[in-house]
Parts: C-alpha cells; structure tokens; sequence
C-alpha cells in the first residue's frame, strides 16, 4: 500500500513534472498531434522548447522539498508557489513572515515587513499610481519604485532586494534572479523588462540573519523593450 505522502495530489502533479523533464532531455523535437508536422522545425519554437526543459530542471530541484522527512503542508505549498508564482500556493496559507529554521528558533515570528510599488515613466521620476500585488498585467517600459513601509525589526538592520523572474526573456538575458548587496536603501527601482509574472521580494537582515521577508508579484505582458 502507498503511504499517504505517495497519494497526494501534489505529488502526482510532480511526477508529471519529472517525466515531461526527463522527455525534454532525451529528444526535444515536439510534433503536431493533428498532423505529425514537427513544431520545432521552428528554430524559435526549438529555443523555447529547450528554455522549457531548463525551467523545468530548476522546478525539480525547488519540489525535492517535498520529500523533506519535515516537510510540511506550509512548506509543500512554497515550495510550488515558487514554481508557479500564485496567489493559490503562496497566499492565505503561506505567512508573509518566511524565517529559516534556524533564525526562527532565536527570533520571534512577530517581525515583519510591507512593501508597496509605485509606477512612473522614468527612472526616480514622479510616480502616478500604487500597484497592487498581481492586481493586473503592466506593459513593457515602465519604472517600478518598490518602497519599504514598515517594519516592526528594531534598529539597526538592512535591507536585501531579491528578484525572481521567470519566463523565456528573463532566461535569455540571465534575469532569472538577482539580488542587492545588504544596505540601508529603503527604496529599490527597476523596470518591467521581461514578459510574464515575476516576484520582487524585500528582506530585512539584522545581525546576518533575515529577521522578516515578504514579497510583492508583477505581472508583465508581451510586448517590445528598448532600454531607456
């Protein structure tokens, strides 16, 4: 008989992941199921594929957590928010609070942090509106403020900006994810460079342990970008 564990959804969702994986690395030619033409006769169509195979080799990685002897249903569900980027896995359940095991044993999870981001049309220009986490998909060319609001860490700590992007333009330009140096900066500016949902992540380090986190998704739609 299959343990639990074995029967859950999540992990059925996967296996699948690993066997489409696994198929990518032995052959990467994908037909038409209507026709048998090959669809990545397409060199563009190939390059995608091949950028599939390599996010799907990352998502494997991220989902071995799963098979952690302390894993969890909060850490199952981050896990998968990672792969996904959704409101589904990482919200309601998840705490905006994400402390490792160890710092969590020393500092108490009341700490916290909020975020929020402002648009403008240039770089530390004037900015005209809030937007909302995931609220809706942004064009390309806009300039993001992400801006500290409140944290309830005592003084004196810093701050890391961590970006994890995700989506074949990220993957082509070697965007998939960057961080800050730790420093006193409450403000962080980028700009919506690359199609798809990506997550801007803010944490505050004190001591050399990260006291709080939390995060904020933007979500960006296809279109062309030229550097400003």
């Amino acid at each position: 008989m299959l343990s639990a564990r074995l029967q859950r959804d999540d992990i059925a969702l996967y296996n699948t992941t690993v066997a489409l994986r696994n198929r990518l690395a032995g052959y990467t030619r994908v037909d038409n199921p209507a026709d048998g033409t090959e669809f990545t006769a397409n060199p563009e169509v190939l390059n995608q594929v091949k950028r599939f195979k390599a996010q799907l080799d990352m998502a494997v990685g991220k989902l071995a957590a799963l098979f952690d002897a302390d894993c969890d249903r909060i850490k199952a569900r981050s896990a998968w928010d990672w792969v996904f980027v959704h409101d589904f896995w990482g919200g309601k359940e998840v705490a905006k609070v994400a402390l490792d095991e160890t710092l969590a044993a020393s500092v108490p999870s009341a700490y916290f942090a909020k975020i929020q981001c402002d648009l403008a049309q240039k770089k530390c220009g004037r900015t005209y509106t809030r937007y909302a986490s995931g609220s809706s998909f942004l064009p390309k060319n806009l300039w993001l403020k992400f801006s500290v609001t409140s944290t309830n860490v005592p003084a004196p700590y810093k701050i890391v900006w961590h970006v994890d992007n995700h989506g074949d333009e990220a993957s082509e330009h070697n965007q998939l994810t960057w961080e800050t140096e730790p420093s006193e900066s409450f403000e962080k500016w980028t700009s919506t460079a690359f199609k798809g949902s990506h997550r801007m992540i803010c944490r505050i380090m004190k001591d050399g342990r990260m006291w709080a986190e939390t995060s904020h998704i933007v979500k960006i739609a296809p279109g062309k970008w030229w550097k400003r």
